[in-house]
C-alpha cells in the first residue's frame, strides 16, 4: 500500500492542518 502512504504524505504537504493526523495514520501499519 505504498500509494496510500504517498497520497497521505502529499496530502499532508497540501493541507498541514488536516494532513498531520492523516499522515500519522498512514505511517502506522
Amino acid at each position: 500500500m505504498t500509494g496510500s502512504s504517498v497520497s497521505g504524505f502529499a496530502y499532508a504537504l497540501v493541507r498541514p492542518r488536516a494532513g498531520a493526523p492523516v499522515a500519522r495514520l498512514t505511517v502506522q501499519p
